[in-house]
């Protein structure tokens, strides 16, 4: 059977909010072809019952690949760090651990081993607050 009813309605959230959404317009989604945690951008008006209106939506894409990195450039010993629970966004002692690691990843903090592995992260990436 279906998961969605004519009745479903969209809402946009924000960290500041929650804002209905009526899908409407040419080119924009029915509600029944959108899922959660959708990143997207969209346009419209503000409706006088507090509802917003729809008239063109954009997605969030991949970003264009490197050219170096395209060519296989990657030097030999690279890493990617992937890091999550640093709080951020939390109370106000949460930044510590992102102070920390960005002394970490400049080589600031540790010693000489430390440094060259360090030396060797070529990406961060960080995957959840």
């Amino acid at each position: 059977g279906r998961l969605v009813s004519d009745s479903d309605t969209a809402v946009l959230e924000d960290e500041s909010g929650r804002l209905p959404l009526k899908m409407e317009g040419g080119g924009v989604p029915p509600v029944s072809e959108l899922v959660t945690g959708v990143i997207m951008g969209c346009m419209g008006v503000l409706s006088e019952e507090g509802d917003f209106v729809v008239s063109g939506v954009c997605y969030a894409g991949i970003p264009p690949l490197d050219k170096d990195d395209a060519k296989g450039s990657i030097p030999e010993g690279a890493h990617v760090l992937i890091v999550s629970g640093l709080g951020l966004g939390g109370d106000e002692g949460a930044g510590l651990a992102a102070d920390l690691l960005v002394d970490y990843v400049t080589g600031s903090l540790g010693g000489v081993v430390d440094n060259g592995e360090a030396a060797s992260i070529i990406r961060v990436i960080i995957a959840g607050d």
